[in-house]
């Protein structure tokens, strides 16, 4: 009788399961790698798409925002004085040509809030039309001082302002008085806060028909 012992065999069919395991645990920690780099790039351009979102529409309200200001305006009165910031003569509701303190609009960049602003003289429903006249005095164009203007009526607390926009980390502002077009031509360009992707955008806008104040 023939006695027929494979060992050889056996070890080699044990060997070959054990491969077969390793190979496999080694496919499934590859697969998982590859499926956390593609969740991970999903999750990066998930989250750029919705910072990019952001942008575009605060670029947009802006643009709206700013512009329902600038167009109907009469002139600009300064873009320069301080940074981040323009002075606007809205209307002369006084009808004298000349630049009174309710009808100026200051815009600014708000560090402290990171928020783009308008200031404006607002008086107290309880103040009389005589007092609100006294008060609104007229600002002579040659050597005015726009800010110290504004200082003066937020110390008497007469002031309100309107936010135009948020998350702003940087506001340039150009405007030019080279040409009769250029006045009326303002530039905003706004770098976004990284707390929503750190974009940056360009605005203009342009007045509709300028009309300097006679002094």
């Amino acid at each position: 009788m023939t006695c027929r012992f494979r060992p050889t065999l056996r070890a080699a069919r044990r060997g070959l399961t054990l491969l077969e395991f390793m190979i496999s645990i080694l496919i499934t920690a590859l697969i998982a790698v590859t499926m956390g780099g593609m969740i991970t790039a999903v999750a990066r351009s998930v989250e750029a798409d919705r910072y990019s979102r952001e942008s575009i529409v605060r670029g947009q309200a802006l643009d709206v925002r700013l512009g329902s200001y600038i167009r109907p305006a009469l002139c600009i009165l300064d873009a320069s004085a301080r940074p981040e910031s323009a002075v606007i003569w809205l209307e002369d509701s006084r009808v004298s040509g000349t630049v009174h303190l309710t009808e100026i609009r200051w815009i600014e960049r708000d560090a402290a809030t990171d928020t783009v602003v308008i200031h404006y003289v607002s008086f107290p429903d309880s103040m009389t039309q005589i007092e609100r006249d006294t008060l609104d005095v007229e600002v002579p164009v040659a050597g005015a001082d726009w800010w110290a203007a504004l200082a003066t009526m937020q110390a008497s607390g007469y002031t309100a302002q309107i936010r135009l926009c948020d998350e702003v980390a940087a506001l340039t502002i150009s405007h030019s008085t080279s040409t009769s077009q250029a006045k009326r031509m303002i530039t905003a360009q706004v770098q976004f806060t990284a707390d929503v992707g750190g974009d940056s955008i360009i605005t203009a806008a342009s007045i509709r028909q300028l009309q300097e104040p006679s002094s």
